[in-house]
């Protein structure tokens, strides 16, 4: 009895952690290729740049090529430069199920040159990133 007490407790306990650093998934685009979410409570602000994690999900199960293990959605870290009006993509996280759910099926560090800030293009998915995330990061405290 005292073990299942101690399981529950426990369990509990990470239950609330979670929540409390549980993501705010918000849609900013559309299309037949997926849907791109960004997460309004991953943003952080810092020395002119906004770090934050996006999500895609796709309609149809994608492969990892090294693996063959397929992937319904990935979550990726990135920054931003809002006065540069520039990104940088960091490591992303494949996951069989939608919505970043399921078992983790791969990570992927990015390449280099995704690694180093580039110019947002206009009318791309990265430009869609870097309004929304630019927006909420204005209202977050300089550190």
């Amino acid at each position: 009895m005292g073990k299942a007490i101690g399981l529950l407790l426990v369990f509990g306990a990470s239950l609330c952690a979670l929540d409390g650093a549980a993501a705010q998934w918000k849609q900013i685009a559309k299309s037949p290729i997926g849907e791109l979410w960004f997460d309004v409570a991953s943003v952080k602000r810092n020395n002119g740049e906004a770090a934050f994690d996006y999500r895609i999900d796709y309609p149809k199960p994608q492969q990892v090529v090294e693996s063959k293990a397929m992937y319904r959605s990935t979550v990726t870290r990135a920054k931003v430069r809002c006065v540069g009006r520039s990104i940088a993509i960091g490591p992303t996280i494949a996951f069989a199920g939608a919505r970043a759910s399921g078992k983790e099926v791969g990570r992927f560090p990015p390449s280099p040159e995704e690694a180093r800030f580039q110019p947002v293009e206009p009318n791309s998915s990265d430009e869609n990133l870097w309004q929304q995330v630019c927006q909420v990061a204005r209202l977050i405290p300089q550190k």
